[in-house]
C-alpha cells in the first residue's frame, strides 16, 4: 500500500475490514468498506442473549470505529445504510446488480439441467445458492406438506451451506419425495441452473432485515425468472420484488399461504413467464451491471480527485 491507493475491503471474512482500514490509513491510502452483511449484529440476532450482547460489545465498538475511519462505506440496502450511518459512517448506496452482460433471459423450460431431472409439465420451484442460517426453510417444508399429493409440483435445491444437512434430514424423515437436491454447479452453468426453475424461492428470516439482502435476486431476475419471497412482507426484499412485479410475497411462518401461492403458480405457467419478464426488465432498467459500474466509477473518481466523475 502507498499514498494514493484506494482499498476496497468487503465484509467477508467478518470483521477483517477494521484491520484493512487501519493498515490503509497508516499507508496514506483511501478506503472503501463494501458492506454485504453486518457483523456482529447477525450473530447477536441469531443467538439473542444479554450475555452474548455484552461479549460482542467490544467487537461492535471496534467495528464502529473502523466505519468512522473509512472514507466511504458502500451499502447494498437502505436498511443497512441507516445502521451504518448510526455508527457514524459516510455511506453510499450502490445495490448489487444482475450479470445481464453474461446471463441472458431464457424461456420457461429452456434448461438442460431441467430436462435431465424433470418432466415437461412439472412445476419446478427452485432454490439456488447458499442455505444459510439467515434463510427461512421451515415455511417451505410446511408448504411442501400441504402440497404432497400434487405430483407435478417439484422443489429443486441447488447449493450448499450450514442448513443443507438439516433440510435434507427433514425431507428424508418426512418422506417429502417432491424435493431434489443437487450440489453447487460450475459457474459456467449458472444461467442453465437458474433457468431450471419455473419460479425461484427466495427467503430471509425477518429478524435479519437490514443486515442482509439476498443478492441471488439479481441473478435470478437476469435469467428471466420470477420469485416467491418468504420473510418479512414489509422488508426491502419483499418491496423490491413486489414493486417491480417480479413475483409474489409471503410471510414467514405461514405455510398454508405459501402452499396456496405455489399451487396457483403451478396451474398458470403464463403468469410465471410474466413475472420472469418483469424481473428481467427490473435488471435492465434499475440493476444492470453497466449502471452499477457508473455508480462505482463516480465514487472512485470522487475519492481520487475530490470531484465527481464526468
Amino acid at each position: 500500500l502507498q499514498a494514493g491507493d484506494v482499498v476496497i475491503v468487503c465484509s467477508d471474512p467478518p470483521l477483517f475490514y477494521p484491520l484493512a482500514i487501519a493498515a490503509a490509513r497508516r499507508a496514506g491510502a483511501k478506503t472503501i468498506h463494501w458492506s454485504q452483511d453486518v457483523y456482529p449484529d447477525v450473530v447477536q440476532r441469531y443467538w439473542p442473549s444479554r450475555w452474548l450482547a455484552l461479549a460482542l460489545a467490544p467487537l461492535r465498538w471496534l467495528r464502529n470505529a473502523a466505519l468512522r475511519r473509512a472514507d466511504q462505506v458502500v451499502v447494498i440496502s437502505a436498511g443497512m445504510g441507516r445502521l451504518m450511518q448510526a455508527a457514524g459512517a459516510r455511506t453510499t448506496l450502490i445495490p448489487n446488480w444482475g450479470r445481464d452482460d453474461r446471463i441472458r433471459p431464457r424461456d420457461l423450460g429452456d434448461s438442460a439441467l431441467r430436462r435431465r431431472h424433470f418432466a415437461d409439465d412439472d412445476f419446478v420451484l427452485a432454490y439456488s445458492g447458499n442455505l444459510g442460517r439467515v434463510h427461512e426453510f421451515d415455511t417451505l417444508i410446511a408448504a411442501a406438506h400441504q402440497l404432497r399429493t400434487n405430483q407435478k409440483i417439484r422443489f429443486l435445491i441447488v447449493g450448499s451451506g450450514p442448513r443443507l444437512a438439516m433440510l435434507q434430514a427433514i425431507v428424508a424423515t418426512e418422506r417429502l419425495d417432491s424435493f431434489s437436491f443437487l450440489p453447487l454447479q460450475p459457474e459456467s452453468e449458472l444461467a442453465d441452473t437458474l433457468a431450471a426453475g419455473d419460479m425461484h424461492y427466495v427467503s430471509l428470516r425477518p429478524e435479519f432485515e437490514g443486515l442482509v439482502l439476498p443478492s441471488k435476486i439479481y441473478s435470478i431476475a437476469s435469467v428471466g425468472r420470477g420469485m416467491v419471497f418468504c420473510g418479512d412482507p414489509d422488508g426491502e426484499s419483499a418491496s423490491l420484488i413486489r414493486e417491480n412485479g417480479a413475483g409474489l410475497v409471503t410471510e414467514a411462518g405461514k405455510g398454508r399461504e405459501l402452499a396456496a401461492v405455489i399451487a396457483e403458480l403451478a396451474e398458470d405457467k403464463a403468469r410465471c413467464a410474466e413475472y420472469g419478464a418483469k424481473a428481467r426488465a427490473m435488471i435492465e432498467q434499475r440493476y444492470s451491471r453497466d449502471g452499477a459500474m457508473v455508480a462505482w466509477r463516480v465514487l472512485l473518481c470522487s475519492l481520487v480527485t475530490g470531484i465527481g466523475a464526468a
